[in-house]
């Protein structure tokens, strides 16, 4: 809903979470660690927390 939302009203939602699963559904995914930016995942599909949880481990190491 808030994602069909934004994109209906050209706005940009900023959400900060630890869930995966809620993580997929972004468009954009920046992994910080200590504060800082350490990378990217770029649009995976909707619901594949696996695969976010594997980029993000790979990203924090």
């Amino acid at each position: 809903l808030l994602g069909r939302l934004a994109h209906e009203l050209g706005k940009t939602v900023l959400m900060v979470t630890h869930d995966p699963t809620a993580a997929s559904y972004a468009d954009c995914i920046y992994v910080l660690k200590d504060g800082l930016v350490v990378g990217t995942i770029e649009k995976v599909e909707p619901g594949n927390a696996a695969l976010v949880a594997t980029r993000y481990t790979e990203l924090v190491r």
